[in-house]
């Protein structure tokens, strides 16, 4: 078997340094770099996702890529190989920050909240203690883009952002997962090793698209079809201290 190399630039020398860490392809395997180009800062962005913390890691970067010609030479040589590494992870990072709407672990007030802060009442519910109240918002409000700031003021915040990102890592992990085994599938093909194409990949599709597909498509039928037991023209949510 013939040794493997892979022809990479200064942007993909990083992650195929990474890619080669957990396995190098054999001879005239698919590379899965251009794919972890991608998948690798994103992922990577869904955990460390702040806005403040992304756009220390966001500058860094991209220090290091306008200034290389300058820090060749100094302390800084050996971490210029990264500098796209590190430049796409700070973007990443940043952009799901502001999904969470999170500055350094708070909530910043970007839009208007659709929640009405003076229109509250005080909790009734069996679960609910004495100075516990419910905001108000119409039906018909949406956040423009994240999640609404007012969510900081929930006593259950955390239950329900754990629940989102909980959703989220479980439909990019299921996505991730799918495409390495469609790239094991075009090495079995090119390889001509039809037993695991059969055995291996595709009847691993069905069970993983099977069981966690399905799974996957139940969250945004949830998300996009929300099951609605009351005539109100107005929601309430969960009890804010």
């Amino acid at each position: 078997m013939p040794p493997t190399y892979f022809k990479a630039n200064e942007a993909s020398m990083a992650f195929q340094l990474l890619v080669d860490t957990y396995g190098i392809p054999t001879y005239h395997e698919a590379n899965p770099t251009p794919v972890s180009i991608v998948t690798f800062p994103f992922m990577f962005g869904m955990m460390f996702g702040d806005m403040g913390h992304g756009s220390i890691l966001l500058s860094f970067g991209l220090f290091l890529t306008l200034m290389k010609s300058r820090l060749e030479g100094g302390a800084m040589k050996d971490v210029l190989p990264f500098r796209y590494l590190l430049l796409l992870m700070g973007m990443s990072s940043f952009y799901c920050g502001f999904c969470y709407n999170e500055f350094f672990a708070m909530p910043i007030h970007l839009f208007k909240s659709c929640y009405e802060l003076d229109n509250k009442f005080e909790w009734k519910g069996a679960a609910g203690t004495p100075g516990n109240y419910v905001f108000t918002r119409p039906k018909d409000c949406t956040y423009p883009f994240g999640v609404d700031p007012v969510w900081g003021l929930a006593s259950n915040k955390l239950t329900f952002t754990n629940n989102v990102k909980m959703k989220l890592s479980v439909i990019m992990g299921i996505v991730h997962m799918s495409i390495g085994v469609i790239m094991k599938g075009t090495n079995a093909i090119f390889f001509k090793r039809y037993a695991d194409l059969t055995t291996e990949v595709i009847t691993g599709l069905i069970i993983l698209l099977g069981l966690f597909g399905w799974m996957d498509l139940l969250i945004f039928a949830k998300w996009f079809f929300p099951l609605d037991f009351s005539d109100r023209s107005r929601t309430v949510m969960d009890p804010l201290v």
